[in-house]
């Protein structure tokens, strides 16, 4: 994995311990190395996760960060491209809700 793509995974994890922060969302982030995978999703802060009612998500995006099956016929930096672009919009998608006072920490 490219130094860039690991400091985008990095950074994605820093703004979601700050949306998480903030007290108005919850941020799950899992990171699956075994499929070379980021998976994010938002919940309201007040869910109830004893309930039998499944929360709707504000969020949810996974990207699969290397060797991405049927992506074979891309050239190694074709690929570290791509999957840079699709962590940058995620973290696009993020920085709203950081809200006004945590926008600068997905700069």
């Amino acid at each position: 994995m490219s130094p860039v793509i690991e400091r985008l995974i990095l950074q994605i994890a820093y703004v979601c311990l700050h949306i998480t922060a903030q007290g108005k969302w919850h941020a799950h982030l899992a990171i699956q190395s075994h499929v070379n995978a980021i998976d994010v999703y938002l919940l309201p802060a007040n869910t109830d996760y004893h309930s039998d009612a499944r929360p709707e998500r504000a969020y949810s995006q996974a990207v699969y960060y290397h060797d991405t099956p049927g992506y074979d016929w891309e050239k190694p930096e074709q690929q570290e491209a791509r999957i840079g672009a699709e962590l940058l919009a995620m973290l696009a998608d993020l920085e709203p809700f950081l809200g006004p006072e945590g926008a600068e920490v997905a700069a």
